[in-house]
C-alpha cells in the first residue's frame, strides 16, 4: 500500500509514540500495540481518505473531522515536496520513518512529489 494515514492530534500522536520528534534522542515511546491500534481506529473512524498514484507520487483526498497529523507510508526523505491545497507544507519523520503532515480539519488535497 502505498498511502495510509491516520490523523492525530498532538497529545493523541504523543501518547501513540509517532509526534514529531528527533529520532537521534535517547527518548524511547513505548505505548502497547492495543492502545496503539485503539487511538488509531478511533481517529480512522473520523475521516476518509481516498488516494491514488501519479507518474511522480501520489494525490489523496482528505476529509477529516479534526485537525492532526496524517503520516503517508512512504520512506521520509527531506526532498520531497508536500503540498496541502496547493500550498507547500511542511514534512518530518513521523512513525519512526515515514512522512508525517500537519493537517487542520475539513477537507483537503494532499499531493506528495517524489524527487
Amino acid at each position: 500500500m502505498l498511502f495510509s494515514s491516520v490523523v492525530l492530534d498532538a497529545p493523541a500522536a504523543s501518547q501513540a509514540g509517532i509526534a514529531p520528534y528527533n529520532l537521534a534522542s535517547d527518548t524511547v515511546v513505548n505505548v502497547s500495540p492495543a492502545d496503539f491500534l485503539r487511538v488509531a481506529e478511533q481517529r480512522r473512524a473520523a475521516m476518509q481518505v481516498t488516494a491514488s498514484a501519479t507518474a511522480s507520487g501520489l494525490t489523496a483526498e482528505v476529509n477529516a473531522a479534526t485537525g492532526g497529523v496524517v503520516v503517508i507510508s512512504v520512506p521520509y526523505d527531506p526532498a520531497l515536496r508536500v503540498t496541502v491545497d496547493g500550498a507547500p507544507a511542511r514534512t518530518f519523520i513521523a512513525n519512526f520513518g515515514f512522512v508525517g503532515v500537519t493537517m487542520s480539519g475539513g477537507k483537503h488535497t494532499l499531493a506528495l512529489t517524489m524527487p
